[in-house]
């Protein structure tokens, strides 16, 4: 399995052009969602325009070999999964290191609490996606007053 050096969910992800080098800004602990006053909480299903990313990095272990998947799935704080991004086949560049990147369009917002962004594996000796870690993002609703 190749080693992960950076699993971070975050507004945005800026690749430089030229020398390929990443930016990671704002890192995404807690999302906060205003909720006009005497309004209904949203649906359980509900989700809000947002742009956010996924930045993962892996390293290839010396002598590896073998064919490596991974995703990320978002986790509600039952555990329900509520976002899955697409599967990225790991293709490790000349310096042994291959970045991920999911650009997200939207947040689910139905309920709050600590939802966990799961990073999901499979190898080619694998028959269903293992999780191999997790990061909590805190989903906040704050009423105006």
């Amino acid at each position: 399995m190749p080693k992960l050096l950076a699993y971070l969910p975050c507004e945005k992800v800026v690749v430089e052009d030229e020398s390929k080098n990443v930016s990671v800004l704002s890192i995404l602990e807690t999302v906060t969602v205003s909720l006009p006053g005497g309004a209904p909480a949203p649906r359980e299903k509900a989700s809000i325009p947002m742009a956010w990313a996924i930045f993962t990095l892996w390293q290839k272990e010396k002598g590896e070999s073998g064919e490596f998947e991974s995703k990320s799935v978002l986790a509600s704080p039952a555990g329900e999964p509520l976002v899955e991004t697409p599967v990225s086949k790991l293709e490790f560049g000349p310096n042994g290191r291959q970045q991920v990147i999911n650009r997200m369009s939207s947040f689910p917002v139905g309920t709050p609490g600590p939802c966990q962004l799961r990073l999901m594996v499979k190898t080619s000796r694998d028959a269903r996606f293992r999780e191999l870690t997790h990061v909590v993002i805190a989903l906040q609703h704050a009423r105006a007053s």
